[in-house]
């Protein structure tokens, strides 16, 4: 009976030891899946893009060339509002010239702007988008531009380096009679 008992003592004794040397090896954690990186984000330079997005559209508006110019990058472009119009930033201050010229109480009309950031594909970069309603008189006339507008921009190293603006043109071409609706026959 004493066997049994010694036996019983040592084989829990062993069970006790083996359970705290098991107990006492550290843990292996699993491991961590990468997080799947997300096809775009909200820019960690949102405010900063927007301000300078901002910034371009109030100098087109009120007619501050030099600060149009410097709020653009090397080889900016300017498209919209059909995908065959394009202008560089000279073009871009000529014809907001001609507008500042012929047009009064001019207001963006900003309604949302949006700043993301695009991970990859051939759109990746800083994107600001804007909504807004253009607004203006027309000097020596009792037309108003009433204009709902898209604008989407490319910013680079803090710099808008492309624009791209969506508009009715026809509404407007058709409201100062520069273009003719057509008959039904």
């Amino acid at each position: 009976m004493n066997s049994i008992k010694n036996f019983t003592r040592y084989g829990l004794l062993l069970l006790a030891i083996s359970t705290m040397l098991y107990s006492c090896q550290p843990k292996v954690a699993a491991a961590e899946t990468p997080k799947e990186l997300a096809a775009y984000e909200v820019s960690p330079n949102e405010e900063t893009n927007v301000k300078i997005v901002s910034s371009y559209i109030n100098a087109l508006l009120t007619n501050d060339q030099e600060t149009a110019k410097s709020l653009v990058g090397d080889g900016f472009m300017n498209y919209g509002p059909s995908s065959k119009d394009s202008l560089d930033i000279k073009g871009v201050i000529q014809y907001w010239d001609n507008i500042y010229k012929a047009r009064s109480n001019q207001d963006s009309g900003i309604i949302a702007t949006t700043s993301l950031r695009v991970n990859e594909g051939n759109l990746a970069g800083e994107w600001v988008h804007v909504w807004g309603n253009y607004s203006a008189n027309l000097n020596n006339s009792d037309y108003t531009y009433n204009l709902p507008f898209h604008s989407a921009f490319v910013i680079k190293d803090n710099k808008i380096v492309r624009t791209q603006t969506w508009y009715d043109n026809l509404s407007i071409a058709l409201d100062l009679g520069s273009v003719a609706p057509v008959q039904a026959e």
